[in-house]
């Protein structure tokens, strides 16, 4: 039996567009917890608020979900209002880049160490606890 190919573009993209609303959604919920009536007032009827969810589901559509929890946290942490889909995008691709940049730190190469003689680390010690033992020449004797 053959398809449609446009039939089969249509069933991926709905469940790539269901992943994404499910991730929405959870983001509105939050929002919602965090400011109640002013996330709220935002969307007064039901268009807008569908609007504004495929709107927010296309801009959060590169990010995976790690990135958008610590986004959450942070807006929650530090902004009274709820925020606009540029700031939170921007918010995005800033923790995206820290998390790139340190999971690239844990991957370098650590340079060779080459270890120390202990005989020279005995030797260092030994000077080390002499002058911290010997009486100084400079000190002076007080009346």
């Amino acid at each position: 039996m053959k398809t449609n190919p446009k039939q089969e573009t249509t069933s991926s993209t709905s469940t790539q567009q269901e992943a994404y609303d499910k991730r929405v959604d959870t983001l509105f919920l939050r929002f919602n917890a965090i400011y109640g009536a002013l996330w709220l007032s935002a969307y007064n009827n039901e268009k807008a608020l569908e609007a504004a969810k495929l709107e927010w589901a296309d801009s959060i559509k590169e990010f995976d979900s790690q990135v958008l929890t610590f986004a959450v946290e942070k807006i929650k942490r530090t902004q009274q209002r709820p925020p606009v889909i540029p700031v939170f995008v921007e918010l995005c691709i800033s923790i995206q880049k820290s998390i790139k940049a340190r999971e690239e730190a844990l991957r370098a190469k650590p340079e060779n160490h080459k270890r120390t003689d202990p005989q020279i680390v005995k030797s260092h010690i030994k000077e080390m606890m002499e002058k911290l033992t010997s009486p100084s020449v400079k000190e002076k004797k007080s009346c």
